[in-house]
C-alpha cells in the first residue's frame, strides 16, 4: 500500500515537473494584462503566473545603467524569461521617473508566426507597416499607448509604451 501511494505521488509530480520545465508561451491577453499595469509590483504578481523564470536584478544591471544615463531619471523595472538562453522568449516592464516619465513594456519573442496577424486582430490595423525582404515592421497608436513590433526572421519584438 506505501509502495502505492508513494508511485501515484511519482506519477502525478510529472506533469506538473514537465510544466514548470517547459511554461506555456505568452497568450496577447497575458502580454496586454501584464503591459497595462500600473506599477512593478502589479506586473509582478501579473508576470509571476506565466510561470517563467524571473530575470534577476543583476541581469538588469547593465541595462538600468545605460537607461538611467539616457532618461536622466530613476527607473524600477522587472523581467521573466522563458526557454534557454540562446532561444528564449523574455518580457520586460519598468517605470521610468524623470524628464521623460513613461511605463513600457517589451516583449521578444523567438518564433513570431502569426504575431503580427494577432495583434492587428486586437488592436486594429497599423498606422504604418514597412515589410521588405529582412525586416516587418509595425505601429499603433491606441489611445495614450503605442505598440511598435518589429520582426527579423523567426524572431520578433513587441514595445507598448504610454505616458507615466
Amino acid at each position: 500500500m506505501r509502495r502505492t501511494i508513494l508511485w501515484l505521488a511519482f506519477v502525478a509530480c510529472i506533469p506538473c515537473t514537465h510544466a514548470q520545465a517547459n511554461p506555456s508561451a505568452i497568450t496577447l491577453d497575458q502580454l496586454f494584462s501584464i503591459c497595462e499595469s500600473r506599477s512593478v509590483s502589479e506586473s509582478a504578481s501579473r508576470g509571476d503566473q506565466l510561470g517563467w523564470q524571473r530575470l534577476s536584478e543583476a541581469e538588469f544591471d547593465e541595462w538600468r545603467s545605460a537607461f538611467v544615463n539616457y532618461n536622466g531619471g530613476s527607473v524600477e523595472v522587472i523581467g521573466w524569461r522563458r526557454g534557454e538562453p540562446e532561444r528564449s522568449d523574455s518580457l520586460s516592464f519598468w517605470v521610468a521617473e524623470g524628464p521623460n516619465g513613461h511605463k513600457a513594456c517589451y516583449y521578444s519573442a523567438s518564433d513570431a508566426a502569426g504575431l503580427l496577424e494577432a495583434l492587428s486582430q486586437r488592436i486594429g490595423k497599423p498606422d504604418s507597416l514597412d515589410k521588405n525582404e529582412v525586416v516587418i515592421s509595425a505601429h499603433w497608436k491606441t489611445g495614450s499607448s503605442e505598440v511598435y513590433y518589429s520582426q527579423a526572421g523567426a524572431g520578433a519584438l513587441v514595445n507598448i509604451s504610454s505616458p507615466d
